[in-house]
């Protein structure tokens, strides 16, 4: 793996952006060269921008805390190099609407593969994803990078401050090659007990005689009868293993069979149990075309219903106001019949016109309510009559719907 650019953007000290190209001289023809300057000037930021670019982590500080102070975002860019192709991994984050007194938002990555055709073309994206393809590209994990492309400041300064005899030791805990100590004292052990192994095979050989022509060709033929012999036997083994395969098959048969039967049992004692459901549903879909027709006739039952309701009130408005209508006609009578009396009078008492023609102003006052009652009853009487004849004619249809209903 090698880095070829890095891009910073507010990132500890190291306000605005930032770049450094190891492609472009000087630091492209240099074998080597250092980082310096004092305390705070950000050499360090220059190395959290490429872990932080690569795997979101940096060795003295937690992500939150890597964005400038009074800035509203940030970001930390690493071109780099790998068997001959180029990648660009980017970290960036900010505050809402990148404003420094707003709230820190969700950090973002995207790993990009650089060529000829394109830019860069987007290959892995989102901050859990990113560190994870760069592992897969690098071979490194963060703490493999870590000890193997670069040291942290801690741990380069305890290489160089310690004794000649622990350098060694200590490398070797900072490369994380410890391993290859720990493999090659394992190997060593396994040699030595596989070398005991093969003095005591040794050991073992050396009690055996050799056998002379004779013995050898004795064992030849019995070995080329003990071949023949166990050819017999691989045959009829074979023959017996196919009988058996197929007896086991006969078995599996057998019990699927048993299976099945116990199945077909169950499902027709099911069937028999949903018989009435079916028969219901049969109904079901025989009345279905008519469904219609039997809203229909509801709504014209109801109908019926509201009709009859609605004659009963106006049979019993009649009847309030024939009562009203008898009593006035009785009255009518009444003074109809003093009228008669008057007149009588009237032939034989002159002074008593005047009284006459009063009771004669009253008759037609009261005669006036009569004849709008009878008007009123009359118009009362045509309307049921007309309800009448009407609730006939839907009682009529409803019983023609339910024959037509019964008949299919």
């Amino acid at each position: 793996m090698k880095i070829l650019k890095v891009g910073i953007k507010n990132l500890n000290s190291l306000r605005l952006e930032r770049g450094i190209d190891f492609g472009i001289p000087p630091l492209g023809s240099a074998g080597l060269f250092a980082v310096t300057g004092d305390t705070g000037a950000g050499k360090t930021t220059i190395l959290d921008a490429i872990t932080l670019a690569l795997y979101r982590k940096t060795a003295q500080q937690r992500e939150e805390e890597v964005m400038s102070y009074g800035t509203g975002d940030c970001y930390a860019e690493v071109e780099f190099e790998v068997k001959g192709k180029r990648y660009r991994s980017r970290y960036t984050r900010r505050r809402a609407r990148n404003k420094a007194d707003k709230s820190l938002q969700p950090a973002n990555m995207e790993l990009a593969e650089l060529n000829e055709e394109t830019e860069g073309a987007i290959i892995a994206s989102g901050k859990s994803k990113v560190p994870g393809k760069v592992e897969e590209i690098t071979g490194l994990d963060y703490e493999r990078f870590c000890k193997s492309v670069m040291l942290a400041q801690g741990d380069f300064a305890a290489f160089l401050n310690a004794e000649a005899k622990k350098r060694g030791e200590l490398l070797e805990q900072i490369t994380g090659t410890q391993i290859y100590g720990d493999l090659s004292r394992a190997a060593h052990l396994k040699a030595r007990e596989e070398k005991g192994k093969l003095e005591t095979l040794e050991q073992k050989l050396s009690m055996f005689h050799l056998l002379n022509e004779e013995d050898v060709r004795e064992m030849k033929r019995d070995l080329k009868q003990l071949e023949k012999t166990s050819k017999g036997e691989r045959q009829k083994r074979d023959a017996v293993q196919a009988q058996l395969a197929w007896l086991t098959k006969l078995g599996e048969l057998e019990r699927r069979k048993l299976e099945n039967e116990v199945a077909l049992k169950k499902l027709e004692a099911r069937q028999l149990a949903l018989q009435p459901g079916f028969e219901k549903l049969a109904l079901h879909d025989k009345a279905l075309p008519l469904q219609a027709e039997l809203i229909a006739l509801q709504n014209r039952q109801e109908g019926l219903q509201e009709l009859e309701l609605e004659i009963q009130q106006k049979e019993k408005l009649w009847k309030e106001k024939g009562i009203v209508v008898r009593s006035l006609e009785e009255e009518f009578e009444k003074l109809k019949k003093e009228l008669e009396e008057l007149k009588l009078e009237e032939r034989s008492k002159e002074n008593l016109f005047r009284k006459v023609e009063k009771l004669d102003i009253q008759i037609l006052e009261k005669k006036k309510p009569l004849l709008q009652m009878r008007l009123g009853l009359k118009e009362q009487e045509e309307e049921l009559e007309h309800l009448t004849g009407k609730l006939e004619d839907n009682f009529k249809a409803s019983e023609d719907m339910k024959a037509a209903i019964m008949s299919s």
